[in-house]
């Protein structure tokens, strides 16, 4: 009887069992259109935002027919030479692949621009010398390199002071825009005077004149891109064409435009302290406009 009763629960178990597992696939049946439904909606509201994505870098990478000839300070960069367009289309494509830095240039370019250009025109200077601080210090200020170079036009010390820069223990006018900039345009018109030609005085501020002294003398041409120099001389004159080009392009110009540009143009920087890559100065005014130092 005991086991009549046991086999009776078993048969039942597995009765109500099946009952209740066709019940429910039964429901997951009915729910699993609707399941799938939301599921197409999340993955569609998904790939919309991709498309948006896509569509927004597409147009920021968005680039221009380069053409066969670019100019820097009113001199061609051949890019027909496949050589130079090799070496400019690696600056290029470096400082485009980084869009926080070129963010950051775009905006810092907008505020330095007008100021910048005020100077190079009262100098008689041409205004794309504006991309030498670009390439040395991304028009930062208060850059200091690990030689000790400072400010937007990276001077040395012994650079500064003798293209009449103060730096002693209480001021480092390396790091006032004003004065640094007016120094530095003096520098390279003095370059320009001694090499007649505004790439190979560029090339001078970043290697020395002396070193470009005698690469002229050993090496029999005056042509900068014919020249041997240090690589990165090499690259400093085709990074500045790059960035110069850069600001061509229709989305850059677009986005200098909605920047607004600084008002005020701060005089000598006076020295309160230092830490390690940063140092720390308070600046007066000096006569005409001024431009707030970036942090």
């Amino acid at each position: 009887m005991r086991k009549q009763a046991l086999l009776l629960l078993v048969v039942l178990f597995f009765v109500t069992s099946a009952a209740y597992a066709e019940t429910d696939a039964s429901q997951r049946r009915n729910q699993a259109p609707d399941k799938r439904i939301a599921d197409l909606d999340r993955r569609i509201a998904d790939l919309e935002r991709e498309v948006g994505n896509l569509k927004r870098d597409l147009g920021f990478y968005k680039i221009p027919a380069m053409p066969v000839v670019l100019t820097l300070c009113g001199k061609s960069i051949p890019l027909a030479n496949e050589d130079v367009r090799e070496r400019f289309e690696r600056e290029f494509f470096q400082i485009l692949e980084d869009r926080g830095l070129l963010t950051i240039l775009v905006k810092r370019y907008a505020k330095y621009q007008a100021l910048i250009f005020e100077e190079t025109s009262r100098a008689g200077l041409p205004s794309d010398l504006i991309y030498l601080a670009v390439t040395e210090s991304y028009l930062n200020p208060r850059s200091v390199s690990k030689a000790n170079a400072g400010g937007m036009w990276q001077f040395i010390r012994e650079t500064g002071k003798r293209e009449g820069l103060a730096l002693n223990d209480s001021i480092d006018e390396r790091f006032s825009i004003a004065r640094s900039t007016r120094s530095a345009l003096g520098y390279l018109k003095k370059l320009h005077e001694e090499f007649g030609d505004w790439l190979l005085a560029m090339a001078a501020y970043n290697c020395g004149e002396g070193r470009m002294r005698e690469v002229l003398s050993n090496q029999g041409t005056r042509d900068f891109f014919e020249l041997y120099l240090p690589e990165e001389t090499e690259r400093y004159i085709l990074r500045m064409a790059a960035v110069r080009r850069l600001f061509q392009m229709p989305e850059i110009r677009a986005q200098r435009r909605s920047e607004r540009p600084v008002q005020a143009l701060h005089g000598p920087g006076v020295l309160h302290g230092s830490q390690t890559g940063r140092s720390y100065f308070r600046a007066r005014p000096v006569n005409g406009p001024s431009v707030q130092n970036l942090s």
